[in-house]
């Protein structure tokens, strides 16, 4: 019958109930000083963030009030310099530009929102009349910050700022700054915060214009939630929050929203509510310290006091422990009396006990499974969890000694093991082989081939197999390995391996040699058909060109007297389309011309990317006109013998072909390489490419997919190229098309 411990006797409960005694007041007090101590830093960060908000507020309006006295004196001089020419008022522009330094562009527009003077050549012939800050200032308002607006040229985020210059009481014009959303921080740079603190700028709109951390707010960050208390700031409100989430990564906050009243805008300042928490548990810990140690004196009395109840016994239970461990399987715990522990040294006994039994059992099962083991034709190895070798049989013993089993060859791990791949010659290391893969991760193997050094020197080729042992509870105990020796049959399978490999290998090379010989001799007749074709477009425009350009200038001159006429002034516009027309043609002529007139090649020693990137601006000025963008990817390559001209003529060509393939906005990337002796000029387009009948025709005199096209251009191109004893290859697919010019160096 089992012994029932009273309660009142329980060694547990007595301990539980002193810990509980003296911890309970301590825990409370400590909660109470953090509490208080936590809530008047709030209350002092909330205090000193209304002050550093409105700093923050006075700067930024300072800013602008800097910008707008700048733009009046812009627009004063304008006016009272009517007499400049474009060219004089855009450098004046210019210089203004780089003396601001924080201003990103500047536009002059005439009341009915034109542009009449631009730093953005871009923007000429456009009309802003629409826009929010345009009308403001045609209403009467002299000075209007606009809200964050999104830029069509480079997807970037921007601030107009604007301005209307007066005569008396007329509008005479708009000057308009643009402040990249980047630029903002600048104004801020010398403001200090606490380190998790975070300053934010809101537009009128609820978008995050700028955050302190950030150069540039992503996209799904820039507007703030319906229930951003930064609502009611923009409604002319102070709010005070002690408790809000951020929107970029959740984390809990508190701070205050600031209107700016004098612009329409709000500002915001947050802490982070851990830091703070942090430094509040800081300030407590030297007044926890005392309490500490009166804590300490306690638990070192009640230890003495229950030294005698729970050392000894446990002492006791140790030693017995430590004597079974030895080998001493009589070993047994003294009677302890009849409390807990008491009872835990029965247990323990009885525990003991079956051990024992369990023993005995295993050295029985041991000696069977060692018998079969020494049956099996392969050799087998078992390790436990640590991958040390438990048992081995004598097949695996005489696989690796090279000879009949010995009984004094030992083998513990596999660390006294050399293998390599057999299809790679590379040595294995411990974590590779198929046992601590095993062992490690559970996987299975099978059939992997190695080469293994064996004891006596030799190699033997095995074929190596392993798998894990698992637990019941699904735990790895250890694992089993079966290796067989098959180094003869690796033999005759390795000589079989080398005389398929040498008669395939004279078959391929064989194949390669006519197959290069074909493309040869067709790349040779393409070129061939080309330069024909060109020969022929030649002969006609040297022909007929200056026979019809002639009579063309002499048309053209008489129009242009005749639309000067003030009889004609009404028809004017039909003399202009005329000229536009002959114009054309006269150019169609000059490009036969050029094709026709045989041009002395300039050849001098040239960077590739020296004339490249002159010719940069001019290509990206057309790009930006239909939206889209050219992107620069030049490496070092070596000088080559060039003449620039019609280097920039091939390049303008390729990209306007390029400009006009692509219906959407997208990217012209133009590349140079230097590779297997080559240098490498590549014009690559993101349009929806050419069907291989249309490159097949590409280069032959009149054959064009553009509406309005000459068909001329590439053939232009392609003569270029031959000149310079380069070749001009077109790889192209739906995703777009690459034109690749190789010189050779």
């Amino acid at each position: 019958m089992k012994s029932v411990v009273p309660l009142r006797r329980s060694i547990r409960v007595k301990l539980m109930l002193l810990v509980l005694s003296i911890m309970i007041p301590f825990i409370s007090f400590f909660a109470y000083l953090t509490f208080r101590q936590y809530k008047d830093s709030v209350d002092e960060q909330l205090n000193n963030n209304v002050e550093l908000a409105g700093a923050f507020s006075m700067s930024f309006v300072n800013f602008l009030e800097q910008i707008w006295l700048t733009e009046l004196s812009i627009g004063q001089s304008l006016l009272d310099n009517e007499s400049w020419d474009l060219s004089e008022k855009e450098n004046y522009l210019e210089s203004i530009l780089a003396k601001e330094g924080v201003i990103d562009g500047l536009t002059w527009l005439d009341p009915e929102g034109n542009v009449l003077l631009t730093t953005q050549p871009s923007l000429y012939l456009k009309n802003f009349r629409e826009r929010q800050y345009v009308r403001r200032i045609r209403d009467g308002e002299e000075k209007v910050l606009s809200p964050l607006v999104m830029s069509k040229a480079d997807n970037g985020a921007i601030i107009p700022i604007a301005r209307g210059i007066y005569q008396g009481d007329q509008l005479m014009g708009i000057m308009v700054a643009i402040l990249d959303d980047d630029k903002v921080g600048t104004v801020f740079k010398s403001m200090k915060l606490r380190s998790s603190a975070r300053f934010g700028l809101v537009d009128p709109t609820g978008t995050l214009v700028y955050r302190s951390g950030l150069d540039t707010v992503p996209e799904d960050k820039r507007k703030i939630s319906d229930t951003s208390p930064t609502w009611r700031a923009l409604r002319g409100e102070l709010v005070l929050t002690q408790s809000r989430n951020s929107s970029f990564d959740g984390s809990a906050r508190f701070g205050v929203d600031y209107p700016i009243p004098e612009i329409g805008w709000a500002c915001y300042i947050t802490v982070s509510l851990n830091e703070l928490l942090t430094e509040t548990r800081s300030k407590a810990l030297k007044d926890i310290l005392i309490l500490s140690a009166v804590t300490a004196g306690a638990l070192l009395a009640a230890a003495y006091l229950f030294g005698r109840t729970i050392v000894n016994p446990v002492m006791q239970l140790f030693y017995t422990a430590k004597r079974y461990g030895g080998g001493d399987l009589e070993a047994r715990v003294p009677d302890l009396g009849m409390d807990e522990l008491g009872s835990t040294g029965r247990a323990f006994n009885h525990m003991l006990e079956q051990i024992r039994s369990q023993v005995q059992e295993i050295e029985e099962e041991k000696g069977t499974i060692r018998a079969i083991l020494d049956s099996l034709p392969v050799g087998v190895i078992i390790a436990d969890a640590n991958g040390r070798i438990v048992e081995t049989n004598r097949q695996f013993i005489e696989i690796c000694a090279g000879a009949p089993a010995s009984p004094i060859l030992k083998i513990q791990d596999y660390g006294q093991f050399q293998a390599s791949w057999t299809d790679t010659g590379e040595k294995l290391d411990p974590e590779d082989w198929a046992l601590a893969k095993a062992i490690r991760f559970g996987e299975t193997t099978v059939g992997e081939v190695l080469d293994l050094v064996r004891f006596d020197g030799e190699t033997a080729t095995i074929m190596n197999s392993a798998a894990p042992i698992i637990g019941s509870g699904g735990q790895i105990l250890g694992a089993v390995v079966a290796i067989m020796d098959i180094t003869d049959r690796r033999a005759l399978e390795t000589r079989l391996e080398v005389m398929v490999a040498e008669r395939t290998k004279s078959l391929v090379q064989l194949h390669g040699q006519l197959h290069e010989e074909a493309l040869e001799k067709s790349r040779m007749q393409q070129e061939i058909n080309r330069m024909d074709r060109l020969n022929s477009i030649g002969q006609l425009a040297a022909g007929i060109g200056h026979e019809i350009r002639n009579p063309m200038t002499t048309i053209r001159g008489f129009l242009q007297l005749l639309s000067r006429k003030e009889q004609y002034l009404k028809e004017r516009p039909y003399f202009d389309i005329m000229i536009e027309e002959l114009d054309r043609a006269n150019g169609i002529l000059t490009e036969f011309l050029g094709m026709a007139r045989y041009k002395p090649m300039q050849l001098e020693p040239g960077d590739l990317n020296e004339i490249i990137r002159p010719v940069y601006p001019l290509i990206e000025a057309e790009a930006n006109l239909s939206s889209h963008q050219v992107i620069l990817d030049l490496q070092p390559v070596p000088l080559l013998p060039l003449d620039e001209k019609e280097i920039r003529q091939l390049l303008l060509n390729l990209c306007r072909n390029a400009l006009e393939a692509m219906a959407s906005p997208g990217s012209v990337t133009i590349r140079t390489r230097h590779q297997d002796g080559k240098v490498m000029l590549s014009v690559q387009d993101e349009g929806h490419g050419m069907p291989p009948e249309v490159i097949e025709k590409l280069g032959k005199p009149f054959f064009t997919t553009k509406e309005g096209g000459t068909g001329l251009g590439l053939g232009i191109c392609y003569d270029i190229a031959s000149r310079h004893h380069a070749e001009l290859t077109v790889d192209s697919s739906p995703k777009g098309t690459l034109f690749t010019i190789s010189f050779q160096v």
